[in-house]
Formats: structure tokens, C-alpha cells, sequence
């Protein structure tokens, strides 16, 4: 990978950092499957499948699941709302006029699709509106705190389908990740524990994506 090689990584600090916690990742999880990107975790999932992804922003990665997973339904849930800074410290987090450019444009980009559906709602309020065992999977990647993290989780966990997959974005824990705050690892490392789920794989990059399973049903 690109920014792996040795002369990159001399060059950039983060990914210096980057590189020795997958190193690391790849130590304390023998049996994780490493794919390349985040590409390659849409193409290791079911096409034609009932999804979400929680925390769209501008929907360049809802274009990748439409164009690679191929879903017949495709939930896209975001607030698109300035939160406090003390809450919420990702640089996507915008004044409200900014947001609201933003949803409009995705609201056009994706209105000639019509497996999509969009939710200008808080992630957790959002939760409320669909069955149990509703989707086959999600990819949460809105409020990167370890709070937000982890009741996301367990707010869509029940709304999974039995077999299905929970993946999402920021599994990192390098200085950048620190600096905004990141509590993923945590929320995802205690989910998995006290919920009976499995890290199955991580994408070898600097901002990991994570994929969970149950423990029943992992091979």
C-alpha cells in the first residue's frame, strides 16, 4: 500500500504512527482478517441487501455502497446540525448554514436514486424508526466519541438481522485520533465484550474500518 512504504512514512509522522498501530493491531488480533480499504469491505459484503450508514456528510462513501454493495435499500441517517465542540470535535462539524448546503446536496445527488432514503434526525432518535432484524447490515460512522460510539451501537444492534454485520469507521487510536477525541476502539471493545461480538476484520489504513460479528455466527 502507498502509505506504507518506508519513504512516505519517513515523510509523515501520522502515518509513521498509523503504521505501528496496525502493526500492533495485527499482534493483538491473530485471527482478524486485514483487507486493503474500505472498498474492499463493501465488495466482502452481500449485494442487494437492506443497509445504513450513520453519519453521511457530504455521501461520497453512500456512493460507494450504492456503486459497490448494490443495495436494494439504503438508509442514509445524519443530523446535518452544528453540535457543541465539546461534543463533537471531528472538523466535518460545520455551522448549521454549512450543514444545511450540505444536506440539500445530497438530498440532489442522491433523489434519482430510489432505494435511498435519507434522515435528518439524530442517529439514536433514527434507531426508533425501523423493525428489529431490519437490516443485513450498518456502517456507523457519525459522532466519534466513545458515548456516541457506543450507544450507537447498542441502539442499531437489535435493529441487525441475526447473521448480519455491524461495521464502522475510526478504529484508531494514534495522536490525531486523540486529539479529536476518538473513543472508538473503546465503545467498539466493550460492545464486543459485553454483547458477545467479534472484530472480524480492519482495514489496513490509517483510519481503520472495523467489521463485527456475532460469535455464533463466525465460522
Amino acid at each position: 500500500m502507498e502509505w506504507k512504504r518506508k519513504r512516505n512514512r519517513r515523510r509523515n509522522p501520522l502515518l509513521r504512527e498509523a503504521f505501528k498501530m496496525m502493526k500492533a493491531f495485527r499482534e493483538e488480533m491473530p485471527h482478524c482478517l486485514f483487507i486493503t480499504n474500505r472498498t474492499a469491505l463493501l465488495q466482502n459484503l452481500p449485494q442487494n441487501s437492506v443497509c445504513a450508514e450513520i453519519g453521511v456528510f457530504n455521501g461520497s462513501f453512500s456512493k460507494e455502497i450504492l456503486n459497490i454493495s448494490k443495495p436494494s435499500k439504503l438508509h442514509l441517517i445524519d443530523c446535518w446540525e452544528h453540535q457543541d465542540q465539546n461534543i463533537y470535535h471531528c472538523g466535518h462539524n460545520k455551522t448549521n448554514k454549512e450543514f444545511e448546503k450540505v444536506y440539500k446536496q445530497v438530498c440532489q445527488t442522491f433523489s434519482q436514486y430510489k432505494q435511498v432514503q435519507i434522515h435528518k434526525e439524530m442517529s439514536i432518535n433514527a434507531a426508533k424508526n425501523f423493525n428489529n432484524e431490519y437490516f443485513d447490515w450498518i456502517y456507523v460512522d457519525g459522532n466519534h466519541s466513545y458515548e456516541c460510539v457506543k450507544a450507537d451501537l447498542l441502539a442499531y444492534e437489535p435493529k441487525v438481522k441475526a447473521g448480519g454485520t455491524i461495521c464502522g469507521h475510526d478504529y484508531a487510536n494514534h495522536s490525531l485520533a486523540i486529539d479529536h477525541h476518538y473513543g472508538v476502539i473503546r465503545a467498539v471493545n466493550e460492545f464486543c465484550e459485553e454483547r458477545g461480538w467479534n472484530i472480524v476484520s480492519l482495514t489496513d489504513q490509517p483510519f481503520p474500518s472495523y467489521t463485527l460479528k456475532k460469535y455464533k455466527d463466525i465460522p
